[in-house]
């Protein structure tokens, strides 16, 4: 299946190479021999030397089609080893496969760094180009410029910054429609939901986040808000103009993506929420007929070894909704994943 999804991302475009595999929700098998005998490790550690080269790291936002080949192929990491609770009987034999899709999640959390740092190289770049530009005409401009110069590499920044997270934005769009159709099919059988701690889409916009909030210093409304004017949305059309005839939709039919809104956000919290109860859950026992498949990765995701790489980007990014959702809408939101309806309405006083 792995060189039909290839090949179908090499006849998309560069600005919807992600609408080729949309009606198949392909996701790696943690079982296979690439991931159980830790063949993909050397890739990923080449992946990552590369990317710690200057001029690598750049070129990835340079080029749109270089970050949409590493969203998809994320993509297929989104949601892997993916388990139900058992509830008629145990597990009859608790394999390893819940490790080797473990250590395979966190080789790709290492690259991350590498990638959000690009965001920066790619901007210093395009401004020194620009600043280039301005002062061939002999005007003596470049880096003597003082606060004009720093002024255009800053929007360059979040140009380029925006680019990549509405890029990811929209990688993620496309998974959450292919997963809650497949959820939606799932119910309509009376399974219960599957749930997987492996969420590469989801960490990294969470390190866009926060490379950005913090080494890039930007507000709010630059983290969160429209991209710059000159950009056009994630999803459009080449040329960006609106060939489609409708606001909001792109020609490839998906909504298209200019900066994080409030309907983006409530689905985007989901998944971390579904996580938080799945721990809450395995704390309570509920999943202790799945054995260490599930017991052992719920004391990982939060230790001090493994935290950074998962569950604190799914804490910022439970931050991130409630900012945007504020707290009665994000309180709804963790209620309803909890299952703790009831229990909160008899929380409020009568008539409120």
């Amino acid at each position: 299946g792995g060189g039909g999804g290839m090949a179908g991302e090499a006849r998309g475009t560069a600005s919807t190479p992600e609408v080729e595999v949309e009606e198949e929700l392909a996701v790696v098998d943690a079982r296979s021999a690439v991931v159980s005998q830790h063949l993909h490790s050397q890739l990923c550690y080449d992946v990552k030397y590369a990317l710690n080269l200057p001029a690598i790291s750049r070129s990835l936002h340079a080029a749109p089609g270089q970050l949409a080949t590493l969203l998809h192929a994320l993509s297929l990491l989104q949601g892997m080893h993916a388990s139900r609770r058992a509830v008629g009987a145990h597990i009859e034999h608790d394999g390893h496969a819940w490790a080797d899709a473990w250590a395979l999640g966190t080789e790709i959390a290492n690259i991350f760094p590498s990638v959000v740092h690009g965001v920066s190289l790619a901007a210093e770049a395009d401004a020194d180009a620009d600043a280039d530009a301005d002062s061939g005409g002999g005007s003596g401009g470049g880096r003597g410029g003082g606060g004009s110069n720093d002024e255009a590499e800053q929007a360059e920044q979040e140009r380029v910054y925006c680019r990549a997270r509405d890029c990811t934005a929209a990688a993620l769009q496309q998974w959450m429609r292919r997963d809650a159709k497949a959820a939606a099919a799932a119910a309509a059988t009376g399974a219960s939901e599957l749930v997987s701690y492996h969420l590469p889409l989801h960490r990294l916009l969470a390190a866009l986040l926060s490379h950005c909030g913090v080494a890039l210093g930007f507000s709010e409304r630059q983290m969160l808000g429209s991209p710059p004017l000159g950009s056009p949305p994630v999803g459009s059309p080449p040329g960006g103009g609106g060939e489609s005839g409708e606001s909001g939709e792109s020609a490839a039919g998906g909504l298209l993506i200019n900066g994080l809104d409030a309907r983006f956000v409530c689905h985007l919290i989901d998944q971390p929420l579904r996580l938080m109860a799945l721990l809450a859950q395995t704390r309570a026992g509920r999943w202790r007929r799945n054995g260490q498949s599930a017991s052992k990765p719920a004391v990982l995701y939060r230790s001090p070894v493994f935290a950074d790489a998962f569950a604190m980007p799914d804490l910022l990014l439970l931050q991130l909704g409630l900012v945007v959702l504020g707290p009665r809408r994000f309180l709804s939101a963790a209620c309803r994943r909890f299952e703790a309806g009831p229990f909160w309405r008899r929380l409020l006083p009568r008539g409120g």
